[in-house]
């Protein structure tokens, strides 16, 4: 069962002075959502070993990247712009509720 923390949680650590880089974010988020490394990559068009990388901070996404996994992760419309900067390393995560919202199967 995935773990039942939202991204409201990691912006209220981000405000207690815990910032969260953006690998273990994207790996929490991830995981909130149920979805496997490998769905995530199918799902946005790249390799597996791409968003392991980018979950241990290895390396940052480029701004399409960041972009499609922005659709991916169903980050609202109205917090794209600070996702990106946050996925691109200047910023904090973006507000955002994943409790009840699911990423498609990636074999769908």
């Amino acid at each position: 069962m995935a773990a039942q923390i939202t991204v409201g949680l990691l912006i209220q650590k981000v405000i207690h002075g815990q910032t969260t880089p953006f690998g273990p974010w994207l790996m929490e988020r991830r995981k909130v959502l149920d979805v496997t490394r490998m769905q995530l990559a199918v799902q946005i068009g790249c390799a597996q070993i791409m968003i392991e990388k980018i979950e241990n901070g290895e390396h940052r996404p480029s701004k399409q990247i960041a972009e499609l996994l922005a659709d991916a992760l169903h980050i609202p419309n109205e917090s794209r712009a600070v996702f990106v900067e946050f996925a691109r390393g200047s910023g904090a995560p973006p507000d955002a509720d994943v409790s009840t919202t699911h990423v498609r199967s990636a074999t769908a």
